[in-house]
Protein backbone atom coordinates (compact mmCIF):
# COMPACT_ATOMS: atom_id res chain seq x y z
CA UNK A 1 0.00 0.00 0.00
CA UNK A 2 1.43 3.26 -0.76
CA UNK A 3 1.97 5.56 1.89
CA UNK A 4 0.64 8.87 0.44
CA UNK A 5 -3.59 9.39 -0.47
CA UNK A 6 -3.49 10.09 -4.52
CA UNK A 7 -5.23 13.39 -5.39
CA UNK A 8 -8.38 11.88 -6.93
CA UNK A 9 -9.02 10.79 -3.75
CA UNK A 10 -8.82 14.00 -2.15
CA UNK A 11 -10.53 15.95 -4.72
CA UNK A 12 -13.60 13.58 -4.32
CA UNK A 13 -13.93 13.69 -0.66
CA UNK A 14 -13.67 17.09 -1.04
CA UNK A 15 -16.32 17.57 -3.28
CA UNK A 16 -18.51 15.48 -1.44
CA UNK A 17 -18.18 17.54 1.75
CA UNK A 18 -18.65 20.87 -0.28
CA UNK A 19 -22.11 19.61 -2.33
CA UNK A 20 -23.95 17.94 0.93
CA UNK A 21 -23.62 20.46 3.11
CA UNK A 22 -24.28 20.04 7.18
CA UNK A 23 -27.71 21.81 7.47
CA UNK A 24 -27.54 25.21 9.29
CA UNK A 25 -29.97 25.90 12.05
CA UNK A 26 -33.11 28.36 10.74
CA UNK A 27 -34.20 31.12 13.01
CA UNK A 28 -37.52 32.75 12.24
CA UNK A 29 -38.08 36.45 13.03
CA UNK A 30 -41.44 37.34 13.32
CA UNK A 31 -43.32 40.87 13.86
CA UNK A 32 -46.13 42.31 14.09
CA UNK A 33 -47.77 45.47 12.01
CA UNK A 34 -51.10 47.37 13.40
CA UNK A 35 -52.89 50.14 11.19
CA UNK A 36 -55.30 52.59 12.96
CA UNK A 37 -57.19 55.33 11.28
CA UNK A 38 -58.26 58.43 12.99
CA UNK A 39 -62.00 57.58 14.06
CA UNK A 40 -62.96 61.63 13.50
CA UNK A 41 -62.10 61.42 9.81
CA UNK A 42 -63.89 58.33 9.30
CA UNK A 43 -67.19 59.86 10.50
CA UNK A 44 -66.64 62.96 8.24
CA UNK A 45 -65.99 60.25 5.45
CA UNK A 46 -69.09 58.60 5.75
CA UNK A 47 -71.74 61.75 6.77
CA UNK A 48 -70.12 63.14 3.71
CA UNK A 49 -72.11 60.45 1.69
CA UNK A 50 -75.33 61.89 2.70
CA UNK A 51 -75.26 65.22 0.77
CA UNK A 52 -73.23 63.25 -2.02
CA UNK A 53 -75.52 62.06 -4.90
CA UNK A 54 -72.85 60.20 -6.84
CA UNK A 55 -72.31 58.40 -3.00
CA UNK A 56 -76.39 57.97 -2.55
CA UNK A 57 -76.24 56.61 -6.11
CA UNK A 58 -73.34 53.96 -5.66
CA UNK A 59 -75.19 53.06 -2.07
CA UNK A 60 -78.49 52.37 -4.16
CA UNK A 61 -76.60 50.23 -6.70
CA UNK A 62 -75.18 47.98 -3.46
CA UNK A 63 -78.17 47.80 -2.13
CA UNK A 64 -79.61 46.53 -5.55
CA UNK A 65 -76.75 44.15 -6.17
CA UNK A 66 -76.88 45.88 -10.08
CA UNK A 67 -73.29 47.03 -10.34
CA UNK A 68 -70.02 44.47 -9.41
CA UNK A 69 -66.86 45.90 -7.32
CA UNK A 70 -68.84 48.27 -5.29
CA UNK A 71 -69.80 47.65 -2.06
CA UNK A 72 -70.34 48.63 1.65
CA UNK A 73 -67.49 47.90 4.35
CA UNK A 74 -68.12 49.42 7.95
CA UNK A 75 -70.30 52.20 6.57
CA UNK A 76 -67.75 53.38 3.94
CA UNK A 77 -68.33 52.77 0.46
CA UNK A 78 -65.67 51.28 -2.27
CA UNK A 79 -65.51 51.31 -5.98
CA UNK A 80 -63.38 47.96 -7.23
CA UNK A 81 -60.56 49.03 -4.86
CA UNK A 82 -60.86 52.12 -3.72
CA UNK A 83 -61.98 54.29 -1.02
CA UNK A 84 -65.20 56.64 -2.35
CA UNK A 85 -64.30 59.90 -0.31
CA UNK A 86 -66.78 62.63 -1.31
CA UNK A 87 -65.89 66.01 -2.99
CA UNK A 88 -67.67 67.88 -0.16
CA UNK A 89 -65.31 65.96 2.66
CA UNK A 90 -62.72 68.42 3.84
CA UNK A 91 -59.36 66.00 4.40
Amino acid sequence: MPDEIPTSALAACALAHTRSPTPTPVSLAAGALEITMDTNLLAEIVSGYQNDTFAQQVRADIQAGSIEGRREENRLLYVGRRLLISNLTRI
